[in-house]
Order: structure tokens, then C-alpha cells, then sequence
């Protein structure tokens, strides 16, 4: 028996991938997301929208596949890159992160203008 998984979309964020920002915090010791990463989160949901226009989110368990690539060497924490994709999609493909069952996270140096995320994910349909 093996695990079968249900692709449900797979689409690009194109240009140099963004990892997720950390924290700021004002004087008054509030923290809050650099508008930076709000920006990329952003961007990953339009995209994701335009790939999957009628979907809601799954309570499903979830595979993530994502194929992280840089141009001429400029290389980001894979992690970090991972956590952007994954917060920015909670509400959208998934309920909540907490459904990633399955995270594979792939790293390409030097793809020139082939730089950005490939992003895949599948929800849980059982053994077979």
C-alpha cells in the first residue's frame, strides 16, 4: 500500500525568492511583519488565486513541494523561503500550516532568469 496524494495546483512566483522577514517592533514594543514580506505574502496568494480561482481552503492533511530557484548565486535560507509560501497560504489553500503533513523544500543556484518558486501542493486521499 503506498500513500496517494491528490494534486491540486502547482504555480510560479516569478523573480528572486523572498524569504520570510523577521519581526519588527515599534518603540512601544508592539511587533508587526516588515511591509516587505506583507508585499511577498501578498504576491503569493494573487497567484495562487489566478492558478485555483474556485478553491476553499482544504481541512485536508497537505503535501507542500517547493522548487526554490536562484539566479547567479544569490541564496536565501530555504526556511525561511518555506515560511512565507506556507503563512501566506494559511486561509487560502489550507486552513491552518498545521496541515503540512508533507514539506519538500528544493534548492537551485544559477538559474538566471528562471529565478523564483515553483509552488506545488496536494491534499491526503489515503493508501491504496
Amino acid at each position: 500500500m503506498s500513500d496517494r496524494w491528490e494534486p491540486i495546483v502547482t504555480f510560479i512566483v516569478p523573480g528572486r525568492p523572498k524569504p520570510k522577514g523577521r519581526p519588527r517592533f515599534t518603540k512601544r514594543g508592539h511587533a508587526y511583519t516588515p511591509q516587505s514580506t506583507r508585499d511577498a505574502e501578498k504576491q503569493v496568494v494573487d497567484l495562487f488565486e489566478l492558478a485555483a480561482p474556485l478553491w476553499e481552503p482544504t481541512l485536508e492533511d497537505v503535501r507542500l513541494t517547493l522548487d526554490v530557484c536562484f539566479q547567479h548565486g544569490r541564496v536565501a535560507d530555504l526556511d525561511n523561503v518555506a515560511k512565507l509560501i506556507s503563512d501566506a497560504l494559511n486561509g487560502w489553500a489550507w486552513v491552518d500550516d498545521r496541515q503540512i503533513r508533507k514539506l519538500e523544500v528544493n534548492g537551485f543556484e544559477n538559474a538566471g532568469d528562471r529565478a523564483g518558486v515553483v509552488v506545488s501542493f496536494a491534499i491526503y486521499k489515503g493508501e491504496s
